[in-house]
């Protein structure tokens, strides 16, 4: 098993950064749909509508 050199890794992250970005800006955290516990309203000082 070989390692990876430095020039390798650097050409690994390049390519991951370049996936990442080549659909636009990346939406990490784009709205209230993962993980919030309002429950799919987008308003969360008016829950009743």
């Amino acid at each position: 098993m070989s390692r990876s050199t430095p020039c390798v890794n650097s050409r690994k992250r390049n390519f991951l950064t370049t996936l990442l970005f080549s659909h636009g800006t990346p939406m990490l955290l784009a709205g209230d749909e993962f993980g919030r516990s309002q429950l799919g309203n987008n308003n969360g000082y008016c829950p009743g509508q």
